[in-house]
């Protein structure tokens, strides 16, 4: 339903992920699995394989970190380019649709736009201004 509603791909689960699902208590009932199914099918549903246990919330996970797969090199964040790849990863999902882009991203349209503003003049972005 999530994905038919955000136009995204429909997320799966690998047989670890479906196991502590499962085990999870689920105190909020039906509405607490629906609102994280929803919620990993907009962050994940660009993925193709099936989420695994490392994708669920630490709470369902049984306050379990995931470990690294290989200790990865310290490369330093660059917060306004993670900002214009999000903004371009949903502006990609929805088609151009800055409503619902805004939307997919939690923020207000006026924010987007500010943001896509804030970003069009910058060196190497793809976003429209």
């Amino acid at each position: 339903m999530a994905a038919r509603q955000h136009s995204l791909q429909a997320v799966s689960f690998s047989p670890d992920a479906i196991k502590a699902l499962k085990a999870h208590a689920w105190p909020g009932n039906v509405r607490e699995l629906k609102n994280l199914c929803e919620r990993l099918t907009i962050l994940c549903g660009f993925q193709r394989e099936p989420l695994g246990v490392e994708n669920l919330p630490l709470n369902i996970r049984g306050g379990q970190r995931a470990a690294p797969a290989a200790p990865a090199a310290a490369t330093p964040l660059n917060l306004e380019q993670t900002e214009r790849d999000l903004i371009l990863q949903a502006l990609e999902q929805t088609r151009g649709n800055r409503t619902r882009a805004a939307k997919l991203l939690g923020i207000s349209r006026y924010t987007l736009l500010y943001r896509m503003k804030k970003h069009a003049g910058t060196e190497a972005t793809c976003l429209p201004a």
